[in-house]
């Protein structure tokens, strides 16, 4: 019984859709550490993003999804659809970075990517790993279920370079560890989906895709250039509009938007240190809350021809 939540949200996904599409491909982008006060679909005042609220246009916006306020809690849930009381992640923890035998283990709690695998779809990941150390685990990824992946580690103890999930990017791939002299880490990933998106246009596939980008340390995205604090954090969450644009157009351009649900999400409310103005109000960032601010996420779900679209919707 505790796999059958992968069952219900698989058969709940294909019968979203129109009858002609037998699989359609599944595109899961979780950007790290925003909550709703910067999202200008659902009510910010600070920012605009054009191309997350023209997924809500073309699709259905929910109002009230909740996530755990914390980055790994959350991450290990939506991959096992379990509570951290059964999955055990109960509270943030970077394995890479302090080790003690923890791990995210395939065994104890198989991932939504092994089962879409074994009903036949190509996967890929890219992005913010942290649960397993694949210096420990080379093979970690592909344990969990996925064909190709293209990540950031993760602060490897006593691995400087790995601290670079911004310039100079320094990932995990296939082939092993790679840094990209002077380029920025959410090009890199946003390219490798792209490219996966391209090269698998004639089969079904799923692409879990947790950003890199909005948490810190706040940095200037190319062509940007900021002094302050806040500044920063716009132009990181402009620059992942504009990459969101950019998975939109790679979509059109192979003819795969008609055949692929788009979930865009966060993982948890935006860091304490940044406030933002939602519908007339001020908004503290509420990561680590459990207030509705920390925990309360957008959840944008959009498939033109597949599922309805223009929707808002309050359902829990």
């Amino acid at each position: 019984m505790k796999h059958l939540h992968y069952a219900i949200f698989i058969i709940a996904l294909f019968s979203a859709c129109q009858p002609t599409i037998e699989k359609p491909n599944i595109l899961f982008m979780m950007v790290d550490d925003l909550g709703k006060e910067w999202v200008s679909c659902y009510g910010a005042e600070d920012i605009q993003t054009p191309f997350i609220d023209r997924l809500a246009r073309e699709g259905i916006r929910f109002d009230n999804v909740y996530c755990m306020p914390q980055c790994t809690p959350t991450r290990v849930t939506l991959l096992t659809g379990q509570y951290p009381f059964r999955h055990g992640w109960i509270n943030h923890w970077d394995v890479p970075r302090w080790g003690g035998g923890v791990h995210f283990d395939e065994t104890m709690n198989p991932s939504l990517a092994r089962y879409l695998k074994e009903a036949g779809y190509k996967t890929a990941v890219a992005g913010k790993w942290q649960i397993n150390d694949f210096r420990v685990e080379p093979d970690a990824l592909t344990r969990h279920g996925f064909d190709t992946y293209c990540m950031w580690t993760g602060y490897e103890m006593g691995v400087d370079a790995s601290v670079n999930r911004y310039w100079d990017a320094y990932t995990y791939e296939v082939d092993g560890n790679k840094t990209y002299s002077g380029q920025f880490g959410p090009d890199v990933f946003n390219d490798f989906v792209i490219d996966f998106i391209i090269e698998n246009q004639d089969t079904a596939w799923f692409v879990y895709y947790p950003m890199v980008l909005t948490h810190g340390p706040l940095v200037n995205p190319p062509g940007e250039i900021h002094q302050t604090k806040l500044d920063k954090h716009k132009a990181m969450v402009s620059y992942t509009d504009k990459l969101t644009g950019q998975i939109i157009s790679a979509l059109e351009s192979t003819g795969q938007r008609k055949r692929t649900l788009f979930i865009w999400s966060t993982d948890n409310g935006t860091s304490s240190g940044i406030s933002g103005h939602l519908q007339g109000e001020s908004v503290r960032g509420g990561k680590a809350s459990t207030g509705e601010n920390g925990i309360c996420v957008p959840f944008i779900v959009s498939a033109p021809g597949l599922i309805r679209e223009g929707i808002n919707t309050d359902v829990l």
